[in-house]
């Protein structure tokens, strides 16, 4: 039987980012870790915006498109709800080696989480559109 970390590991898709030994630590964990993760929790992660948009009565529609991307934003870092229930979609993919890291480094890895994330959503836009 396969090891949690070992059956995670398969769940992510290889995204073949460059690594390189001068990468910081921090930056190698995003590349790694955070992007494959988000990758493959990407569909789960519009459906949570989408939600979050209905909660919120549809503000987001009523937003010119250029004001979209903002609001995302804005929303992500604002919402400790939304923020922590994007950052838990995340962790909970973690190994225990990563997650051991992660709380070593818990704050500048909940930057980059929900910056992945807002970029992510933003770049498809569209999809929340729909």
């Amino acid at each position: 039987m396969k090891s949690r970390s070992e059956a995670l590991f398969q769940l992510r898709p290889n995204l073949n980012l460059a690594t390189s030994p001068l990468q910081n630590p921090l930056e190698h964990f995003q590349n790694t870790c955070l992007r494959p993760i988000l990758k493959f929790q990407n569909e789960l992660l519009l459906e949570v915006f989408k939600m979050h948009i209905r909660k919120r009565k549809n503000l987001f529609y009523s937003l010119k498109k250029e004001d979209r991307p903002t609001y995302i934003s804005n929303e992500i870092s604002k919402d400790n709800q939304l923020r922590k229930l994007l950052q838990g979609i995340t962790l909970a993919l973690f190994t225990f080696e990563e997650l051991s890291f992660y709380q070593e480094n818990k704050s500048e890895i909940n930057k980059r989480i929900n910056r992945l994330i807002a970029q992510r959503l933003i770049d498809q836009l569209q999809l929340l559109e729909a």
